[in-house]
C-alpha cells in the first residue's frame, strides 16, 4: 500500500494556503458559557 508525502508546512500561510472561508465568525457563535477552569482568569458574570 502506498501513501502519499504530505509536506509539513513551515509557517502560517502555508498551513492555511488552502482555507475556505465558511463565512462563520466567532462572535457570531453562541459557544455557551464558560466550565471549568476554560476561563479561569475571569470572573464569570
Amino acid at each position: 500500500m502506498q501513501t502519499q508525502d504530505k509536506k509539513r508546512a513551515s509557517n502560517i500561510h502555508e498551513l492555511f494556503a488552502d482555507w475556505q472561508d465558511d463565512g462563520y465568525r466567532e462572535h457570531e457563535i453562541d459557544w455557551g458559557k464558560s466550565q471549568g477552569n476554560e476561563l479561569s482568569w475571569k470572573k464569570d458574570e
